[in-house]
């Protein structure tokens, strides 16, 4: 794997007049092909999953529990559906006790229920509540309006202004309408919910900024990867290409005279691939064993600054475009759901009764819940990034400083070894 990355970034860094450590293209297509394949399937197994757990939830767990103040069927309808309705108008057929156990309601009765009142099938019912999934490899979850439910449920939509001749249908229309709601608020109401999260995440606009956020982990990555191998180098100052060399960067005097040292052979396999081996070179054919400690020390800080210039200049434009683009991304998402939001809007004031109205603040508010959920995946991708980009900041600056350090030692060490030679020659 060190071999291949070494490879992978290779000297076209350097040919474009950038550092070793900047991503030459092909390293860039990899990353991109590799973001592409990993969002697709990651993303696409953790959608699917968040929407299966929620289905088990759903069918397991859900219950929707009503006032202990309510003793009987009438009043506790009343509250469930949000109507003042006499308890004269229930008709006697309604079967109410087959729905209600106490105080709750639990999902897997009201499937029965409904199912046996009006031969909705089950998995009719868990898309109802749950919404349904589309899309292949980018899964997008759709969730179809209450109303538009009921009319797939071929369900009549009872006229409001007549609830005192109020028909064994319309209750049915009422009950289901409200039981529906109450079930998938129950599991969209945060973001702890497996649905919520699902809802939050599956979208165009979250699936790119997924997408972009992984790019710029793996280019992060890819920089970190190989920060570390000319860490090593510097520490350690054997070959990072082979472990079985046991020859040492920092010990130029105990090399076979018969032989190139090891940071000519590292220069020689890879152009100025290595920070180590570059700078060595550099001073070896500068002459500064012949300078004095001030002098070698000048040197040796123009060449990592000259370095560090090359790093801070303009090496980080695409994956500080790529940290931009999260949060605008985000911010694109939640002008289009508030212009939804308000398109919307105007039905609320247009609503001549209570239930119209209702559904009409539903829509405004599922709106605003794409609005807020593209702002909360960029601005989690681009705090994840930030994180990540100023940890290999601080770790190339701790680099530049280590091998500034290290290679001033390791020449001091030679030019005294050298002058202890020449004394006594």
């Amino acid at each position: 794997m060190r071999k291949l990355i070494i490879r992978l970034y290779s000297s076209a860094a350097n040919a474009r007049g950038r550092s070793p450590l900047d991503l030459p293209e092909r390293a860039v297509w990899i990353t991109l092909l590799l973001a592409l394949a990993i969002s697709s399937l990651v993303g696409n197994l953790f959608v699917r999953g968040l929407y299966a757990r929620s289905e088990s939830v759903l069918l397991n767990e859900r219950k929707i529990t009503l006032s202990e103040k309510n003793t009987n069927h009438e009043s506790r309808v009343a509250e469930l559906t949000k109507l003042k309705v006499p308890a004269n108008s229930l008709p006697s057929n309604l079967n109410l006790g087959d729905l209600f156990t106490g105080n709750v309601i639990e999902y897997q009765v009201f499937e029965r229920w409904l199912e046996k009142r009006r031969q909705v099938s089950p998995e009719q019912i868990r898309t109802a509540v749950m919404g349904r999934l589309e899309g292949g490899l980018f899964p997008v979850t759709r969730a179809e309006s209450i109303s538009n439910v009921l009319k797939s449920f071929q369900f009549e939509k009872p006229n409001p202004n007549e609830l005192r001749s109020v028909k064994a249908d319309d209750w049915d229309y009422y009950i289901t309408a409200a039981c529906l709601d109450q079930y998938r608020k129950g599991i969209t109401s945060s973001y702890g919910n497996p649905l919520r999260l699902a809802f939050a995440l599956a979208d165009w606009i979250q699936w790119l900024t997924f997408f972009l956020a992984v790019w710029g982990g793996l280019m992060l990555w890819a920089r970190f990867v190989f920060t570390r191998i000319q860490r090593r180098l510097v520490l350690t100052g054997k070959n990072p290409t082979d472990q079985k060399d046991g020859s040492n960067i920092w010990k130029i005097e105990q090399s076979d005279p018969e032989s190139l040292p090891l940071y000519a052979r590292l220069q020689d396999a890879f152009p100025s691939l290595f920070l180590a081996a570059d700078l060595i070179s550099q001073c070896m054919h500068a002459g500064v064993l012949q300078q004095s400690p001030h002098a070698m020390q000048e040197f040796i800080n123009e060449k990592i600054a000259e370095a560090k210039a090359k790093v801070e200049s303009s090496e980080f434009e695409l994956i500080d475009f790529v940290v931009f683009a999260c949060p605008t991304l985000g911010f694109l998402g939640t002008i289009v759901g508030i212009t939804a939001a308000f398109a919307q809007a105007a039905a609320i004031i247009s609503s001549t009764n209570t239930i119209d109205r209702t559904e009409a603040f539903d829509n405004v508010t599922q709106a605003l819940a794409v609005a807020f959920d593209t702002s909360f995946v960029g601005l989690l991708a681009v705090l994840v990034l930030n994180m990540m980009l100023s940890l290999l900041k601080r770790r190339e600056a701790s680099l530049f400083n280590q091998l500034g350090k290290e290679a001033f030692a390791q020449l001091r060490r030679i030019l005294r070894i050298h002058q202890k030679n020449n004394r006594y020659a």
